[in-house]
């Protein structure tokens, strides 16, 4: 209780610290106001962005994301090493990933003629749709589509629905092949549930997560 007073006379130095800070846009309204000219001229904002707000126009420093850290590199080689050797043995590959559009992200203001109340595009509100597809080196695709977002029961039943498909696609060969065929599939937390390793390890399917 003695901090709040405190508290409050920084949020209110805050408060009168936002009120002062000078932006592109402020100055560019007090130039307008001066001159009585409503155009805004490029030399204007960089002037403001050089002389007012002492900035500069440079190559930003590189920086080195999180996918170059070392042990990351390390990591993708030992992948790749193990991804050849699985090459080398004539397996077949399957490749899984998941996709989903979520309405609620679309803009519904845009730029429209002046006089016009035509819409530029109306899209209704409604649930997430998403997908899931496996694609094979054999260029064989499965796809699954549906309202809503995914979870482990959606991604295990695809699974089982996949193997399904497989199986009636390759017919007699099936048996052969399905011990040949590795399942890729990135590391998403609901890939690696209980539930989905205790399939492939019914089903005896060889999958691997890529890192």
């Amino acid at each position: 209780k003695r901090r709040e007073p405190q508290v409050e006379l920084v949020c209110k130095a805050l408060a009168n610290l936002g009120r002062k800070v000078k932006t592109v846009k402020s100055s560019l309204e007090e130039t307008r106001r001066i001159s009585q000219d409503p155009s805004i001229k490029l030399h204007q904002v960089w002037s403001i962005l050089k002389n007012e707000l002492n900035m500069s126009y440079w190559r930003a420093c590189w920086m080195n994301r999180d996918g170059e850290r070392l042990d990351v590199v390390e990591n993708r080689q030992i992948f790749i090493n193990f991804f050849w050797s699985l090459v080398d043995l004539n397996c077949w590959f399957i490749w899984i990933d998941e996709t989903s559009f979520n309405p609620w992200t679309v803009k519904f203001y845009s730029w429209i003629k002046k006089n016009s109340y035509d819409p530029v595009y109306e899209y209704p509100y409604g649930s997430p749709s998403s997908a899931i597809c496996a694609l094979t080196d054999q260029g064989v695709n499965f796809c699954t589509m549906r309202m809503g977002t995914n979870g482990t029961r959606e991604w295990l039943m695809f699974l089982i629905d996949l193997e399904k498909a497989l199986e009636k696609y390759y017919k007699d060969d099936w048996n052969y092949m399905r011990r040949r065929i590795v399942f890729l599939f990135d590391n998403a937390s609901l890939h690696l549930s209980p539930s989905i390793y205790e399939f492939f390890t019914k089903w005896k399917l060889l999958a691997f997560t890529i890192p």
